[in-house]
């Protein structure tokens, strides 16, 4: 009799074991098919970056609207996955400049106007440095990306950010 029972508890192991394997294969699946898809994993949403109609590079972005958010900018973080970047967002097309204190990451920064006209390039932004990186006298939107992205893509001034918080005239 207790032969039984451990067959049949053995046997509910192994359908829970399968069961879970297939839930997590199912979730793997999916997030992989979002991806591959374009959409942007939770807290990202996607920005692409165009010249005319042809685009020419697309990030995932987490969005920094609020004056604590790009306080925060990327400082502290460890990493910075190639597909992944950060999106500053100003009220008003206004002076910037940024800095890298306490950032970890060399990144390449693209200041843009109202319209998401990239108008200055700052790559190879040094971590840790506290010189001001100025972006313009009307900058209204910064994206941030790993160092060397924006020459390896082929990134330039005139190119165009197109995001959901960006209003393109």
């Amino acid at each position: 009799m207790h032969s039984l029972y451990r067959y049949v508890l053995v046997g509910l192991g192994v359908l829970l074991f399968a069961a879970t394997a297939v839930a997590t294969a199912v979730t793997t699946a999916a997030a992989m098919s979002d991806r591959a898809a374009g959409n942007a994993p939770d807290g990202y949403s996607r920005l692409t970056i165009q010249r005319g109609d042809i685009t020419i590079a697309t990030y995932q972005v987490e969005v920094a609207a609020t004056e604590g958010q790009r306080a925060q900018g990327l400082m502290f973080r460890q990493k910075l996955p190639a597909d992944q970047g950060m999106l500053f967002i100003y009220e008003q097309p206004r002076p910037v400049r940024m800095w890298m204190k306490n950032t970890y990451i060399p990144l390449d920064m693209l200041f843009a106007d109202d319209s998401g006209l990239i108008t200055h390039i700052h790559r190879g932004a040094k971590p840790h440095d506290l010189t001001p990186i100025a972006g313009g006298a009307a900058v209204r939107y910064v994206l941030e990306i790993r160092a060397g992205h924006a020459s390896a893509r082929g990134l330039r001034v005139g190119d165009y950010l197109i995001h959901k918080n960006i209003n393109k005239q």
